[in-house]
């Protein structure tokens, strides 16, 4: 069950070759790219898998919704979002309909986030789907350093415009 997650995971991030380069230097990225970040997922793993990653990149205070209902009240209450790592399929609220909800709310007094759908499901109807909820981009799960890395850079050209 999801409830007995070690304490402790692998040490997953320190397999990765060494990229530098192309990777804005792992530790600045969010320095280079600073964002408020909403972290949706319903497994336990997977937001501590994501967790580390982002921690890598240097974002250290992620806030973390484990369902789109959570998200959904979230949002609501700070806004000040810049990006949301949406899980599509979620018990309660999928991703898809979290993220609909979430595009509702956004008047025109607020900036609207970029949503990332993440998904094992990268079908083009999967995805098509994702987007007509008012998803962004696709990041493809099993989450890679590089893919987050790239999404995190896209949300924040398009955050400075």
């Amino acid at each position: 069950p999801a409830d007995k997650i070690p304490e402790k995971i692998p040490p997953l991030l320190s397999k990765l070759p060494a990229r530098r380069n192309s990777i804005a230097s792992a530790e600045c990225a969010a320095k280079e790219w600073p964002m408020r970040i909403l972290l949706v997922d319903d497994n336990s793993m997977n937001i501590k898998v994501a967790l580390r990653m982002l921690q890598t990149l240097g974002y250290t205070e992620v806030v973390v919704a484990r369902d789109g209902r959570e998200a959904v009240s979230a949002f609501t209450q700070e806004r000040n979002f810049d990006t949301i790592l949406m899980d599509v399929h979620m018990p309660n609220m999928d991703g898809c309909e979290a993220s609909k909800e979430i595009r509702r709310s956004v008047d025109s007094s607020c900036k609207s986030p970029h949503i990332v759908a993440m998904t094992a499901n990268v079908f083009a109807a999967d995805w098509q789907r994702c987007s007509e909820s008012g998803m962004c981009v696709l990041l493809p799960k099993p989450v890679k350093l590089e893919s987050l890395t790239d999404k995190l850079r896209q949300a924040y050209q398009i955050k400075i415009g």
